[in-house]
């Protein structure tokens, strides 16, 4: 899976952060649990749109089932820039 990572302009990531990009694959299936994550991808983010690549594999997927992506930004420190999910 492949996408881009965006923002409103007026949100600017620190030039000195040393921010990574984390989007997460997650089976969201269980209201009432935690979301189970299938695979991840982590990246250096610069500045928007973020471009990321998830791999995993078909047998991972299940048909029925319910599945979102999730988008945090953490700086050198891990102190969070940014969440979606």
């Amino acid at each position: 899976m492949r996408g881009r990572v965006t923002f409103l302009p007026s949100f600017q990531i620190p030039t000195e952060s040393g921010a990574r990009l984390t989007v997460a694959l997650q089976d969201t299936s269980l209201a009432d649990a935690p979301a189970k994550v299938i695979a991840r991808s982590i990246s250096k983010a610069i500045r928007f749109p973020i471009a990321f690549a998830i791999k995993y594999l078909p047998s991972q997927i299940s048909e029925g089932r319910t599945y979102s992506l999730s988008a945090t930004i953490r700086d050198k420190n891990n102190e969070l820039l940014y969440i979606k999910e």
